[in-house]
């Protein structure tokens, strides 16, 4: 009956989501391996991505969304989307430095050009949060919280982390 293969077809589809996001993190890692040339630069980058998804959960289970068959491939795309931010991020740091330069100011421009770039995302995204089909409404309002998370950890988190590191680094070469 309908209920036996409506339970078959969301077992199938929570199992091609799952492995989506798995292959899409692997090759993800693979490209930024290759693109840092350092696996550590690489995995720096994928934080504000982890944090925003965790973040993103976070905020799904607070406002009463669940993850569903409409919604959630939004995870994929919130991995394409969401990395990018980390990346800009770490590449600017890793310019500033190789240059010589105070990182700050440099992690102060990326921060704002993220921002934009994530809210003009998020107007995108949340324009499907207006549809009248509660499926398009759940896509959209998880894309904008995956969106917006993955931004706030990527200007927020990963620049402190970075100064602090550097700070650090300067304490330990002071020292030596």
């Amino acid at each position: 009956g309908i209920n036996v293969v409506s339970r078959s077809l969301r077992g199938e589809v929570w199992r091609d989501a799952s492995i989506s996001a798995a292959i899409g993190m692997l090759l993800v890692l693979g490209l930024l391996a290759a693109d840092f040339r350092r696996l550590s630069d690489a995995l720096l980058a994928l934080v504000p991505l982890g944090l925003g998804l965790v973040w993103m959960v976070g905020a799904m289970v607070t406002l009463g969304f669940s993850l569903n068959l409409m919604n959630v491939f939004v995870v994929t795309m919130i991995i394409g989307v969401g990395v990018d931010y980390g990346i800009h991020v770490v590449h600017r740091y890793r310019e500033d430095v190789e240059a010589g330069h105070d990182s700050g100011a440099g992690l102060e421009e990326t921060a704002r050009a993220v921002l934009l770039a994530a809210l003009t995302t998020v107007v995108g995204f949340g324009s499907i949060a207006t549809s009248h089909y509660p499926g398009l409404v759940s896509m959209g309002v998880v894309a904008t919280l995956g969106t917006l998370a993955t931004a706030l950890a990527s200007i927020g988190v990963l620049p402190a982390y970075l100064q602090l590191r550097a700070e650090r680094q300067k304490r330990r070469g002071a020292g030596d």
